[in-house]
């Protein structure tokens, strides 16, 4: 792998990182959320944090299936960039945009 793909993963990662804190920080509003609902109640708590990781798992596969796309693309522009000895810069460009976009859906999903 050349120095400039191992750049682009290092950052990507960063950015997948910063991600993870905010759906964590989510997650853990949504789990105070069905403490203060249930109040005194173990079986009103269990069924909104069961309603609430079906809906979690349900927009964390729309994310998995979003970045296997975005994979899929960034790949064959990769290669249609190396063919034409052309810059990555625009793909990379728009796999971070597209992963930031994705990342801010997710979150804002998560708050409904």
């Amino acid at each position: 792998m050349d120095k400039e793909v191992q750049d682009f993963s290092r950052e990507i990662e960063q950015i997948m990182k910063n991600g993870d804190q905010q759906i964590y920080q989510e997650l853990a509003k949504k789990e105070k959320s069905c403490l203060d609902y249930a109040k005194d109640n173990v079986d009103r708590f269990v069924n909104c944090m069961s309603d609430s990781t079906k809906k979690i798992e349900k927009e964390e596969k729309k994310f998995e299936y979003r970045m296997a796309f975005l994979q899929h693309n960034l790949y064959t522009c990769f290669q249609k960039a190396q063919q034409n000895s052309s810059s990555k810069e625009p793909c990379k460009q728009q796999a971070r945009d597209n992963i930031q976009r994705y990342l801010d859906e997710l979150v804002q999903s998560l708050r409904r």
